[in-house]
């Protein structure tokens, strides 16, 4: 009765430990990920959805993981659901090895297919579906293992293996593994020969399984069934890693049937200090390796403009400046919601155009940030256009609850009211979507609410009437037009100027600030067109007369500028100490080398 106290105390505090450092990881530092999965798929809490994930080899790990996968809206929760599912995985294992093999003084080995797991789900295209399908096939094999009967063990197996097949994909094999390594080794009920003949038909039976579903459903590939149970977003590759953290859930409990049990203590100890080292080797890979901290600051940039949380957006930047065209343009955007743009922007790194609205490439997130600056601009078509192109690409073909919230928006903006009521009303089955989309369906045909709305009635103003032709690399045009439609969007004017700043061409900034001057009433310049038109007024000269809206402090400044630029030609490091942060600093020493000024 001690011995197996103390069996259950030594696993509870193990699980306890793993489930706290996963749920720290995922929960803490690896949070974006999570939100990241979340708006890449749409659990629907009908009828409909339900036949239509299981009516493919492996749909209920998929509905299963779908659902879980929905409560990453919110991190933390997220996070515990994670945790919670490894906890469980490690708890499987070590009953399963337990029935192997009684040695306690591997119970720290039980705990490395959950790792292995965690560090499988720092790739943000794996799914829970994985994971989830092996939980249940560990169940069945805990279920096989108390059927006292040969012939009763033998027909659940082989039933068991295309049913769970049916409705958990690929990791089936999991399952025949470990059954049928108790009958070798440990049941021994059998006769070999028997044994040898009920091997071979389970290993038939796996084989057919791909086969039968496919002259069932044609339509999909055989790969479709080979992989059956989309456990990795891209579903027309293969991952093998994938593989090897399965095959890991069928070692660990081999191993217990093959490694030494020490039997003095001096034994004991160091089989137990050798499964910590290799234990935190295998953490720290998950932290230093597997996670990919570049990818999970961009997802971080894209939360928080999904969700509108501007000032997040520059403390994050303030801390560690961006660097990539998708962070850029996030803080350009949260620096144009805040009124910072025409002030700030050269207080951190430019990388260009690309900046302000990355160019389009085939991709399904990029679209996303893409139309989400347009979004707020006003460009609502393209806005829609992008969001919707970006949706379409999910490699795994589901549906994005972020997608459809924004073009329920979009359409309810331009007045399509059936097609903004077809979005809700999918929306409306969601758990987290449900509340917003059951306030926004009153808005519906309402148009003194909508021209009323802080954002909706503000976008509606801006949003272009007369249709053109949409060019990637037009973007100057579109602000322009933008602009002139209507002078009190700010940020149309803010990122048209931008664009010229950043290309380094004075004469359209010349020509632009005059048009923004002459449309709005400005209480003073920003700091950042002051100095583009001090350079433009003492180096290229120009026939317009922007004095009135140079400060002294700006022409103080350049000066300055002029005297640190003479007094250390070379010394690069120096100039950029002083006056990193100013527009000429980027135009002389930034930006792409191939960019001359253009004026």
């Amino acid at each position: 009765m001690k011995k197996q106290l103390h069996t259950v105390y030594i696993n509870l505090i193990i699980s306890f430990v793993l489930g706290v450092i996963i749920w720290a990881f995922f929960g803490i530092y690896y949070r974006h990920h999570l939100h990241y999965q979340e708006q890449l798929q749409l659990f629907l809490f009908n009828w409909e959805y339900f036949v239509e994930k299981i009516s493919r080899p492996g749909g209920l790990a998929v509905y299963l993981a779908n659902f879980i996968t929905q409560f990453f809206y919110h991190s933390s929760l997220g996070a515990l659901l994670i945790s919670f599912l490894l906890v469980i995985l490690r708890t499987q294992i070590s009953m399963i090895s337990y029935d192997i093999s009684k040695k306690l003084v591997y119970a720290l080995l039980t705990c490395v297919p959950s790792l292995l797991f965690a560090i499988l789900l720092c790739d943000e295209n794996v799914h829970l579906s994985g994971l989830i399908a092996v939980l249940f096939n560990l169940y069945g094999v805990i279920i096989y293992k108390r059927i006292n009967s040969n012939t009763a063990r033998t027909v659940y197996l082989l039933i068991m293996i295309p049913f769970l097949y049916g409705l958990f994909g690929y990791a089936v094999f999991t399952f025949p593994a470990l059954c049928l390594f108790m009958e070798w080794t440990i049941i021994r009920t059998y006769k070999k020969s028997s044994l040898l003949i009920i091997t071979i038909a389970c290993i038939a039976i796996m084989a057919l399984c791909p086969f039968i579903i496919k002259m069932i459903l044609p339509q999909y590939p055989i790969s479709r069934f080979w992989l059956a149970g989309d456990y990795y977003r891209l579903v027309t590759i293969n991952y093998p890693f994938i593989l090897y953290v399965l095959l890991s859930v069928v070692i660990v409990p081999l191993l217990f049937k093959w490694l030494p049990n020490p039997k003095k203590s001096k034994g004991k100890i160091i089989t137990q200090i050798l499964q910590l080292l290799f234990l935190f080797i295998t953490i720290d890979w998950l932290f230093a390796i597997a996670a990919d901290w570049e990818k999970e600051e961009l997802m971080g940039y894209d939360y928080y403009v999904r969700t509108e949380k501007w000032n997040n957006i520059i403390d994050k930047a303030n801390k560690r400046s961006p660097d990539s065209p998708q962070t850029v343009a996030a803080l350009n955007l949260a620096l144009s919601k805040k009124d910072y743009l025409g002030d700030y922007m050269f207080y951190y790194f430019q990388n260009g155009a690309d900046g302000l609205i990355p160019n389009h490439t085939v991709d399904f997130i990029l679209p996303l940030m893409i139309g989400e600056t347009y979004y707020h601009m006003g460009l609502v078509n393209s806005a829609q256009r992008f969001i919707f192109e970006g949706m379409e690409s999910i490699p795994d073909y589901q549906k994005s609850s972020r997608c459809l919230q924004r073009l329920a928006e979009t359409n309810l903006i331009n007045g399509n009211y059936e097609v903004a009521e077809k979005y809700l009303r999918i929306l409306q089955n969601t758990l987290f979507y449900r509340d917003w989309a059951n306030q926004v369906i009153s808005f519906l045909r309402d148009e003194n609410r909508i021209n009323t709305h802080a954002t909706w009635g503000r976008l509606r103003k801006f949003n272009l009437q007369n249709d053109y032709l949409f060019i990637n690399e037009d973007k100057e045009f579109l602000f322009k037009q933008l602009f002139i439609h209507n002078p009190e969007n700010k940020m149309a004017l803010e990122y048209l100027l931008g664009l010229n700043l950043l290309n380094k061409d004075l004469n359209h900034f010349k020509e632009n600030i005059q048009t923004g001057i002459k449309k709005r009433s400005y209480d003073k310049i920003p700091i950042i067109y002051q100095q583009a038109l001090v350079y433009l007024e003492n180096v290229v000269g120009s026939n317009a007369d922007f004095s009135e809206y140079i400060s002294s402090e700006v022409r103080e400044q350049y000066e300055n500028f002029q005297k640190s630029c003479s007094a250390t030609v070379g010394n690069e490091g120096t100039i950029r100490r002083n006056f990193g942060n100013t527009y000429w600093y980027y135009l002389l020493f930034r930006g792409d080398p191939f960019i001359k000024a253009n004026y």
